[in-house]
């Protein structure tokens, strides 16, 4: 028989175990775990690397332009002794640490802080820039990605500067290097160049007539002047000079470049004859005004062998436009004026005069249809040059600046 009184005693004691169990929990002070927070040397860090961003308009450009070794540089010479880093440079607020086939340490604390970095003239779309640092060993851990494709490679970047491709930093990757231009330059084909200002008549001490103003232009000063009229004009960009060549037993032809640094004139190798046109723009002569004098200057930029035999000649046309394909350069009528223009010793160098070509502007401003301010394109052909025997001038693509020349004086009549 079950002692019933027993019983309840016992279940009484239980209770009574769980009442003091309970009211001991109670009372014992908690020891809480802390909540890990950023080491302030990594936040210290982190704090320093955004704000060089924020203020600083070069790691911002670096970081719309995706320049990793620029950002590298500014976060590697900033990182707490003992940590590690990683960075991205995100299109979007997600991560693209996947698309960079970087990875980050699963078994490490990371801290980490990020920025939105945009430039100030909004012609790039921002990015998100976020930075990573972990303890642990310290090791090279930059993705090397070429900015560019050849040292030397120039462009502009923007009016005043441009940039420069080389090997710039620790790492074997080519890099942009951004150069200012000089106070009055401007760039043009990732070359800074002083900035026209067209002169005035007041500047030219002229009092009639139309005169170059100095910057590929005329300055109209009055009524015609009883003296002649110089003008000179200059190739004005890539389109309008380059070269072309037939024959290449190799890989044959047509060949035809408006890029090249160069043009030129004569046999090249075993590829044939060479030939080059260089087109002028704005000639400001009047229809039928009396050419007393012309000639086509170039800057030497290569001399090979001692004979080279050339012929110059126009496109007989009323106003000339640039050739675009060998077929379309094979396929222009040329002025009935040619004139020889033989190169018969090592003398090469500089701005090279043509001898005078004024029969040939003579012919194409005869013209029924010209007007002043059409272009004139003059061709250079090899005449008879054999073996390797060439000269080249400087193509408006080498250099603006050394780009082709016509200097024309002309007289109303």
């Amino acid at each position: 028989m079950v002692n019933k009184k027993g019983y309840l005693k016992t279940i009484e004691a239980v209770i009574a175990i769980l009442i003091i169990l309970g009211f001991i929990y109670i009372i014992t002070p908690k020891q809480h775990l802390p909540e890990e927070t950023t080491p302030q040397s990594v936040a210290s860090a982190e704090e320093f690397i955004i704000n060089q961003i924020l203020y600083n308009s070069t790691y911002r450009s670096c970081i719309v332009s995706d320049n990793r070794p620029c950002i590298d540089d500014l976060v590697k010479k900033n990182s707490p002794s003992g940590y590690n880093y990683q960075f991205e440079m995100c299109d979007t607020s997600t991560s693209c640490l996947q698309e960079l086939n970087i990875t980050l340490p699963i078994d490490k604390s990371i801290y980490s802080k990020s920025i939105l970095v945009s430039q100030e003239k909004g012609l790039i779309s921002p990015k998100v820039f976020r930075v990573y640092m972990w303890e642990g060993k310290v090791e090279s851990i930059v993705s090397c990605v070429n900015d560019c494709t050849t040292t030397g490679l120039k462009q502009c970047y923007t009016t005043t500067s441009y940039q420069i491709c080389g090997q710039y930093d620790a790492d074997a990757c080519l890099d942009w290097n951004i150069v200012n231009c000089n106070a009055g330059q401007t760039c043009s084909n990732g070359d800074c160049i002083n900035q026209c200002v067209p002169k005035t008549c007041s500047d030219l001490g002229k009092t009639c007539g139309s005169w170059d103003n100095g910057c590929n232009g005329t300055v109209n000063c009055g009524g015609a002047c009883s003296s002649n009229i110089y003008l000179s004009r200059q190739v004005s960009n890539t389109a309008n000079d380059g070269w072309a060549n037939y024959y290449d037993p190799t890989e044959p032809g047509p060949w035809f470049d408006t890029t090249y640094s160069t043009d030129l004139a004569g046999v090249y190798d075993e590829y044939g004859p060479y030939s080059s046109f260089f087109r002028f723009t704005n000639i400001n002569i009047p229809k039928g005004a009396v050419i007393l004098s012309a000639n086509f200057q170039g800057y030497a930029a290569e001399r090979f062998g001692t004979y080279v035999y050339t012929k110059l000649s126009a496109e007989n046309v009323d106003n000339s436009t640039a050739p675009i394909s060998y077929a379309d350069y094979i396929g222009r009528s040329l002025t009935t004026s040619k004139i020889d223009w033989d190169f018969l010793n090592n003398t090469f160098s500089g701005w090279f005069p043509s001898p005078n070509i004024k029969t040939i502007i003579q012919e194409v401003v005869n013209r029924a249809g010209w007007s002043p301010g059409n272009a004139i394109t003059i061709y250079w052909k090899d005449d008879g040059s054999s073996g390797q025997d060439r000269r080249a001038f400087y193509d408006y693509s080498g250099s603006s600046s050394y780009a082709a020349k016509l200097n024309i004086v002309w007289s109303s009549g």
